[in-house]
């Protein structure tokens, strides 16, 4: 797509450029140079991934009048006005979007100001033992606190059980520990041209959700729902393997199951829930059970959802879940609508 484009600019910069050999007056010359400037400029800021509409906008504005006063010879040049135009559009889309979120990661980056510590053994002698043994075999015993994670994901997701192919998405997330909370961000592919951007929020025991047809459309726009708050501060808890040392903040509590696993109930700002983690003898997380809301109408009702890992690496010293499948279990049975792998991951 970044190619076509580029080359849709450089070409429609030299038909205006082949335009000057044409008899004109002075100042439509200089409208047909300008309008070639600014086209192969906004082709140079595409190949460095620049805001190239910048440029494009104002070079179909300019290009478009000069079709209109030669129709005659130029009138062809409007589909590849339209081309770029819409191009351009979307671009700008995409980039109001993201400004729109770096701001939103900016304050709850700066909202957190937890101190930072250095975990030691005796801060987890009043967990059940098989949190004990995962936080040490883990690594985090002899390190500092985690104030936050930024990590990087690549993942396939489903709608329905009975769809067939998975949509690729390409993430990533910013997660605070002190003052908990977390902004995903996502861009999966809809069709070839076309994508879809979405962004969940967790912030002051809230939650929110945008989802838009090519950073532009609404699809769905949620906040100030019970449901999502709730399910969002679930996801937290569930998610707490990236960030381990979470686990010993005083808005989570832990309550010993049996020798292989621990049901954590994190409460913040009267939202309350609750996960169960499983693990292996050794102390590996295998699994993560939590009764969450699929949906945020009124017919919703708890379903349980499971997060089950498939591969652990060490990344920024501390071993974590690398790839995990993310299930509902509906009442037909289990339906996998989420497989992830991290990337990227980067401790502050």
């Amino acid at each position: 797509m970044r190619f076509l484009i580029i080359v849709l600019l450089l070409l429609h910069s030299l038909a205006h450029l082949a335009a000057l050999s044409q008899d004109m007056s002075t100042a439509a010359g200089v409208g047909w140079l300008m309008a070639a400037l600014l086209f192969a400029g906004a082709a140079v800021l595409v190949f460095i991934r620049k805001a190239w509409w910048a440029l494009g906008l104002p070079a179909v504005l300019v290009s478009q009048v000069l079709v209109i006063l030669f129709w005659q010879d130029a009138k062809l040049g409007t589909v590849a006005n339209l081309l770029i135009a819409l191009a351009a559009l979307l671009h700008w889309a995409q980039w109001r979007f993201q400004q729109e979120t770096n701001r939103e990661i900016q304050a709850l980056l700066q909202a957190d100001a937890g101190a930072e510590m250095i975990v030691t053994e005796n801060m987890l002698q009043e967990l059940p033992a098989p949190v004990q043994r995962w936080l040490q075999a883990i690594g985090l015993v002899g390190r500092r606190s985690i104030r936050s994670v930024h990590l990087r994901q690549h993942g396939w997701m489903k709608l329905k059980p009975e769809q067939k192919k998975w949509t690729e998405a390409v993430a990533e997330q910013y997660t605070t520990t002190a003052v908990p909370a977390f902004l995903w961000q996502a861009r999966m592919k809809f069709l070839p041209f076309l994508h879809v951007s979405g962004r969940d929020l967790f912030q002051g025991g809230h939650g929110s959700m945008i989802i838009q047809l090519a950073s532009l459309l609404p699809v769905a726009r949620v906040s100030h729902n019970a449901k999502v708050d709730q399910s969002s501060l679930q996801r937290y808890l569930m998610e707490l393997p990236w960030y381990p040392s979470a686990a010993l903040q005083p808005y989570i509590t832990w309550e010993g199951i049996d020798h292989t696993s621990a049901k954590a109930t994190m409460t913040y700002n009267d939202v309350s829930g609750s996960a169960t983690f499983l693990f292996s003898e050794a102390g590996e997380l295998q699994e993560i059970h939590a009764w969450r809301y699929k949906d945020s109408d009124e017919q919703a009702v708890p379903m349980e959802c499971v997060g089950a890992v498939r591969e652990q690496k060490v990344m920024d010293g501390i071993r974590v879940p690398t790839k995990l499948d993310i299930s509902w279990l509906l009442p037909q049975g289990p339906f996998t609508w989420y497989r992830l792998e991290i990337s990227g991951l980067a401790y502050k």
